[in-house]
């Protein structure tokens, strides 16, 4: 298998827009006792705003990138996890 390589190009006009429009995120009123039942829990979902917005670029992909590039049967065993699920 042919592993090409590629190279992650976010725009930092991209990353800045993201970020000013995670900080500006207006949250609703989580009904009582409703967790995951109304949809998303509301404590989970600003964890994971807060985790986007404060993730620099080498968080959001380059890692990522740099552990494939390294090691190309990484794409492989990605797949094989992903399939045996």
């Amino acid at each position: 298998m042919n592993v090409d390589p590629f190279t992650i190009a976010v725009p930092q006009t991209d990353l800045d827009d993201l970020q000013q429009r995670l900080a500006q995120t207006r949250w609703p009123d989580e009904l009582p006792g409703s967790g995951w039942d109304t949809g998303s829990n509301l404590t989970y979902m600003k964890e994971l705003v807060s985790y986007w917005h404060t993730a620099t670029a080498s968080d959001i992909g380059q890692r990522e990138h740099s552990r494939f590039r390294k090691d190309p049967e990484c794409y492989l065993r990605a797949l094989e996890e992903q399939l045996s699920q």
